[in-house]
């Protein structure tokens, strides 16, 4: 794991209360290292050109964008925020909870952005007034997609999130334009559930909530288990499909399937023909147990 350059640890910090907020460190940024998040609670990938899959740029984020696999903008302006949809996760370690945050950006060659910031919002806080949690941290500007992974103190636990708020840049008020781009943004857990046959994002349940990160990164190469790869091949496809069919309760793999082939975009003949010779080996006769 490398740290983040000339900073060493780089604290996600707490403010308590008050409208003078005392910070606390809640975890520590790392960039580019090999952490995995496990059991993952929300993921944004920003995949489908002009989604932005809730988030909102306010006046201060010019040209915002989502294309090519990234939300991008630029910023002339004093605060530059995208705010998230809205969200209800807890900080912590248990099943369905958040210690694990993290995303990969890419900043502006030579830009002198220098630091962003990331802010989680508990239930019912308002900024500046009741308790919120915020990171602001360095960021390389080289103009390359780097990891940026917060993991949580467990002593900063137990918080319901609300929201959460991304500010590309904290050095506010700068006269040139700033750039940048999030490929994902990803929450969940430092802690690796084992593997469970079927099971994507680790809940120890085999459900339509992993079938839907199949659907969603059908065709998706180098994402992870928790994004789909079952097989861990380096390719989401009808091989992790079968696995999730094959020890899935619920209804037969046939409408499944149908959503599942209605997620490649424009197949031409050659996909079609494959796909055809895949299904009659994906559809088999269900275990009896």
């Amino acid at each position: 794991t490398a740290w983040l350059p000339s900073v060493g640890a780089v604290a996600l910090m707490v403010g308590l209360c008050g409208s003078s907020p005392a910070w606390a460190q809640l975890g520590v940024a790392t960039v580019d290292g090999d952490e995995t998040v496990y059991g993952i609670v929300n993921a944004w990938e920003w995949n489908t050109d002009d989604d932005f899959e809730g988030w909102t740029p306010n006046a201060d984020v010019t040209n915002p964008t989502v294309a090519g696999g990234a939300m991008s903008g630029e910023s002339a302006g004093v605060d530059p925020i995208f705010g998230s949809p809205g969200l209800n996760f807890v900080t912590g370690s248990g099943p369905g909870e958040v210690n694990r945050v993290q995303f990969s950006a890419q900043f502006g060659a030579g830009s002198p952005i220098g630091r962003t910031e990331l802010f989680l919002f508990p239930v019912g806080s308002a900024h500046g007034s009741q308790r919120w949690t915020a990171g602001d941290f360095p960021v390389i500007t080289d103009g390359n997609v780097h990891t940026y992974t917060l993991d949580i103190d467990p002593s900063f636990w137990g918080l319901t999130i609300g929201s959460m708020r991304l500010d590309p840049t904290a050095d506010q008020g700068l006269p040139t334009v700033e750039t940048f781009a999030y490929d994902y943004l990803r929450l969940g857990s430092t802690i690796d559930p084992g593997n469970m046959a079927g099971d994507v994002n680790g809940d120890k349940l085999v459900n339509q909530v992993d079938f839907e990160l199949i659907r969603s990164n059908f065709f998706g190469v180098n994402l992870g288990r928790s994004l789909g790869d079952l097989n861990e091949d380096g390719i989401v496809n009808l091989k992790d499909f079968g696995q999730w069919k094959d020890n899935y309760q619920g209804e037969s793999a046939g409408a499944f399937l149908r959503q599942l082939t209605g997620a490649v975009p424009e197949p031409g003949s050659a996909l079609l023909l494959a796909l055809g010779a895949a299904i009659a080996g994906v559809i088999r006769p269900r275990r009896v147990a």
